[in-house]
């Protein structure tokens, strides 16, 4: 995504229910929003370089590989600033977003990423997503030539993005020091 010159990632977005709960075609587990999830994280933002609602998302979409025309329109989420949504946009996520974007004076819509991971949990042998099963799914990771890509990963985003999976990684699998 091009981002705006001079603009920094915040980490006082609105909070969501969202998870380590995707696991992604190179193995990472990735956040993603995961409507009645009973656990919400504070959520991190950027301003586009774009001001245009539909060229953002587009933008989006480019960066995040999403080329067809059908899945543009299911997987790049938003709402702008008088409340017309883009995608299928869950109802509690898209009042908690609503109220954090009409308490901005500094933006005028959001737009992410409604990404799905569930199909790939059964493809590695799990009914489906749960905290237990993603951290056995990290535990056969430790002995992965994938290892530190699916660890950094889960380390990367700022520490607001507290959810379950990421405790009991850093519980299970401390970083490891050099010395």
């Amino acid at each position: 995504m091009k981002v705006r010159p001079g603009s920094e990632w915040s980490a006082t977005g609105p909070k969501l229910p969202v998870e380590f709960a995707r696991i992604a075609e190179n193995g990472r587990l990735t956040l993603i929003i995961v409507p009645g999830y009973e656990i919400v994280s504070r959520t991190s933002w950027i301003l586009s370089a774009e001001t245009d609602f539909e060229k953002a998302a587009l933008n989006l979409a480019d960066r995040e590989n999403i080329t067809s025309p059908p899945d543009r329109q299911r997987r790049i989420h938003g709402i702008d600033s008088d409340g017309t949504q883009r995608g299928p946009v869950n109802a509690s996520v898209a009042a908690v977003v609503s109220r954090w974007l009409n308490e901005r004076h500094d933006v005028d819509a959001t737009i992410w990423t409604g990404l799905e991971g569930w199909d790939r949990w059964k493809d590695n042998g799990f009914d489906s997503f749960s905290v237990a099963n993603a951290l056995d799914y990290l535990a056969k990771a430790d002995t992965s030539t994938n290892r530190e890509i699916i660890f950094e990963y889960i380390r990367k985003p700022p520490p607001e993005t507290d959810t379950p999976v990421r405790r009991a990684f850093e519980r299970l699998f401390p970083r490891r020091s050099d010395s």
